[in-house]
C-alpha cells in the first residue's frame, strides 16, 4: 500500500518527475557521446575501454548547467518575464546563461587536465566549450519553452495597465480595455464600459508597457485591442478600414489603416484568430 501511495505522489509531483526525467535524460546522453568521442570508447573496437571519467565529467558538467540555467531564469522571470515577454528578453536569458555556462566551464576543463594529468590543448578546450555550449542551449530550450509559453499566456489573459492621473495610481485588465487613443498630447484609455481614462504617459510609452499579441498601433494616435474590433475591409489605395463594435462606435466608429501597416495588421488579426 505505501509503495502505492509513494507511486500516486510521484505522479502528481510534476517538477520531481521532470527533474528525474531530465537526469535519466543527461546520463543516457553522457553515454551516447562519451562513447562516439574517441576510438577506444567505441563499444565494438578491440581496445575498447569504459569511458568512466568522461561520462562523470559530463555528468557533472550537465549538472552545472541545469542549476545556472535554472537559477538564471528564475532570476528573468522575476525582473523580465512577469513584466512583458519579448524576443530581446528570451535572447538576452539565453546569451547570459550561456555567458555563465562558458566562465565555469574553463576552470572545470582545467581542473580535469589536471587530474587526468594530460597535457592542456586549446584545440580541445575550444571544441568542448563548443559542444557544451550547443547541447545546452538546445536543452534550455527543450526544458524552458512550455514555461516561457505558459508566461506567455498568462500574460496575455491577465496582464494589466498601471498608470497615474491626479496623484493617483490606477490599474486597468488589459481584457477591460477596448481602445486607446492620444489627442491634444494626452493619452486617454477608452475601456469596454464606455468610460475614458486620461493616462500620463505619451502613445509610444504606453505602447512599450503592454502586450503587443493583444494590442495594434493603427496609427500614431490609436493602438488597438483585438476584442474591440467588429470587422475591417480593404479601401482605396492598398489602406484598411477597422470598425469598431457597435457599442464602441459613439466615440471613434471607424479606424483608418495605412497600405504600409496593412500587411502587419492583418497578420496580427490573424495570429489572433488562430488561438
Amino acid at each position: 500500500m505505501k509503495g502505492i501511495r509513494y507511486l500516486s505522489k510521484f505522479k502528481k509531483n510534476r517538477r520531481l518527475k521532470s527533474r528525474l526525467i531530465t537526469g535519466l535524460s543527461l546520463l543516457i546522453l553522457s553515454l551516447i557521446i562519451n562513447h562516439l568521442t574517441e576510438n577506444d570508447n567505441f563499444p565494438f573496437s578491440d581496445t575498447y575501454r569504459f569511458p568512466l571519467f568522461s561520462i562523470i565529467a559530463s555528468i557533472v558538467i550537465g549538472t552545472i548547467v541545469l542549476i545556472i540555467a535554472d537559477i538564471n531564469f528564475k532570476y528573468f522571470k522575476e525582473n523580465y518575464f512577469n513584466n512583458k515577454i519579448t524576443s530581446n528578453n528570451i535572447l538576452h536569458f539565453l546569451l547570459s546563461t550561456m555567458g555563465y555556462i562558458s566562465i565555469i566551464y574553463i576552470p572545470i576543463y582545467y581542473f580535469a587536465v589536471w587530474i587526468h594529468d594530460e597535457n592542456f590543448s586549446f584545440y580541445y578546450l575550444l571544441i568542448g566549450l563548443l559542444l557544451t555550449l550547443l547541447l545546452s542551449c538546445l536543452t534550455i530550450i527543450f526544458l524552458f519553452a512550455k514555461d516561457i509559453y505558459k508566461l506567455h499566456k498568462l500574460e496575455t489573459l491577465n496582464g494589466k495597465i498601471d498608470f497615474k492621473y491626479n496623484g493617483e495610481t490606477h490599474l486597468i485588465n488589459y481584457r477591460d480595455v477596448s481602445y486607446i487613443f492620444s489627442e491634444s498630447k494626452i493619452v486617454y484609455i477608452v475601456t469596454t464600459s464606455g468610460e475614458t481614462l486620461i493616462t500620463d504617459f505619451t502613445l509610444n510609452q504606453l505602447e512599450d508597457k503592454i502586450s503587443e499579441h493583444l494590442f495594434f498601433r493603427a496609427n500614431r494616435q490609436i493602438i488597438l485591442h483585438y476584442n474591440s474590433i467588429e470587422h475591417f475591409k480593404p479601401i482605396e489605395n492598398g489602406k484598411l478600414i477597422v470598425t469598431l463594435k457597435s457599442f464602441l462606435e459613439k466615440d471613434i466608429p471607424q479606424i483608418t489603416i495605412s497600405r504600409y501597416k496593412k500587411k502587419d495588421f492583418e497578420a496580427w488579426f490573424n495570429k489572433k484568430l488562430q488561438n
